[in-house]
């Protein structure tokens, strides 16, 4: 998962998804962030970035929520979220309407489609907040929708899994099993781990978990594939969802990712 940031550093390298990344790779680019005054882009500049980087899939056009805004302001900025997804898929899929958008875009950027799948981010805590992203997981008709969960788990927040878990059960039962991908959770199995999470969450992204088993500034590369391999089999196993590749299978391809600068 690539966020917005990286992909435009990536694009100044005169890279893309398919030149920047492993042939097997699906890419996931997304503008999640937990600060709804930290980075922020227009949504031309979001729709420009995602077709010149043409990822797999996208998560477009977040506004995070706070406990201090009032209940009204956080329907609203679900409400944006569930727009912004609504025209990212409409826009990407070549079916832009300029009668019938919030987001007025420049001529060049109405252009050929880009094969890139929209995942929709249902954002909020209350069936009332979310029914603006549910209903646009259905609008987009989209084969899987995601829920950020890094505030739910922030040691600055004091930590609220079960509050987490809560509210993907009422998404599942919302959506009617929709499947979702957690977005940062990321420990297999422990108190606080994806194996108690419904049965509609079949994916899962997070950084913390990845920096303290694959040890990237202390291990070796073969030892960084090592960690990295039991990691993923572990986060497979509880999720009970098969590994995203055999290894095996694609060692064969010869790629050299290049570094970021």
């Amino acid at each position: 998962m690539v966020s917005i940031k990286h992909v435009r550093r990536i694009l100044k390298r005169g890279e893309t998804a398919e030149t920047y990344f492993p042939p097997e790779t699906d890419v996931i680019t997304t503008t999640t962030h937990a600060d709804p005054k930290s980075f922020r882009i227009q949504f031309s500049q979001e729709v420009a970035l995602i077709q010149a980087f043409e990822p797999d899939y996208h998560l477009p056009w977040d506004w995070p929520l706070t406990n201090e805004m009032s209940e009204d302001h956080r329907i609203e900025y679900c409400q944006r979220v569930a727009r912004g997804a609504v025209e990212m898929d409409r826009v990407l899929g070549g079916h832009y309407d300029s009668d019938d958008v919030d987001h007025p875009l420049p001529t060049p950027l109405v252009s050929e489609p880009v094969e890139t799948t929209i995942i929709p981010l249902i954002r909020g805590d209350t069936p009332t907040e979310r029914a603006p992203c549910e209903f646009s997981v259905a609008e987009v008709d989209a084969p899987i929708a995601a829920k950020y969960g890094s505030h739910y788990m922030s040691r600055a927040t004091g930590g609220n899994y079960p509050a987490l878990r809560e509210s993907v059960e009422e998404i599942h039962e919302e959506t009617n099993g929709q499947p979702i991908i957690v977005i940062g959770l990321l420990s297999p199995s422990d108190r606080y781990g994806l194996c108690d999470l419904p049965d509609n969450v079949v994916g899962a992204a997070g950084l913390n978990q990845w920096i303290s088993r694959v040890s990237p500034r202390e291990s070796s590369p073969d030892e960084m594939r090592a960690a990295y391999d039991t990691f993923e089999q572990e986060v497979a196993e509880a999720l009970d969802v098969p590994p995203s590749y055999d290894r095996k299978e694609v060692a064969h391809i010869e790629s050299t990712p290049p570094e970021l600068d």
